[in-house]
């Protein structure tokens, strides 16, 4: 079962991990600086480069998702206490993941009703909303147009919908990708950027390979 890194970075080694998440920085073909999104921090994989073909190393670019099964143990670096061992690992479909929760009920009143009173989610929008709301209108010079809004499947037994996050417009002339990244009174602008231009890679390496 995955772990979040939030989380195995409180474990003690030794242990058995699995974790996913994209890649941040992939150095000398043997660290990989891994996050999920679950923190701040990265969690440090260490591969061994020759037991892995050329062609699988070579793709673990910045941006890419992947899926990590090793073992926990002590870090020998001074950035954090522990490091994964990697045993094996998958790139994801895609190169496109986004973490969730699945939850099911029943409602007794419409579906949209219910979605209208949680979209837009502070995670797209911010608190206090309405304040939110406003200074994203004022402060944006483009147009969202579908990013952030949602879309799914609807029918008269059931609601499956997602926002849509890291997606992408295309037309005969042109090609837009859609990220963003979340801002609080610790967030560092030059860090924020950065973290776009990671999470656009998820998109684009895919678009690059077609």
């Amino acid at each position: 079962m995955n772990k979040r890194i939030i989380d195995i970075l409180k474990l003690e080694a030794p242990a058995k991990i699995e974790v996913s998440g994209w890649i941040r920085s992939f150095r000398g073909n043997r660290f990989i600086a891994l996050n999920d999104g679950s923190c701040m921090s990265s969690l440090q994989i260490v591969i061994d480069s020759n037991s892995f073909s050329k062609n699988i190393v070579d793709e673990l670019n910045n941006g890419a998702s992947i899926n990590v099964k090793g073992a926990l143990v002590d870090s020998l670096g001074s950035g954090q206490k522990v490091e994964l061992q990697a045993a094996t690992y998958d790139k994801l479909a895609g190169e496109v993941m986004h973490l969730n929760k699945d939850f099911k009920f029943s409602l007794k009143t419409n579906y949209f009703s219910f979605i209208d009173s949680l979209h837009p989610t502070p995670a797209i929008a911010g608190i206090p909303l309405d304040k939110s709301i406003k200074f994203i209108s004022d402060i944006e010079p483009h147009e969202r147009s579908f990013y952030s809004g949602y879309l799914g499947l609807v029918d008269s037994k059931s609601c499956e919908l997602y926002v849509n996050l890291r997606c992408a417009r295309i037309s005969s002339k042109e090609f837009q990708a859609f990220v963003g990244g979340g801002i609080t009174k610790q967030s560092q602008p030059i860090d924020e950027y950065n973290e776009t231009q990671i999470k656009s890679q998820t998109i684009l390496t895919a678009i690059k390979k077609r």
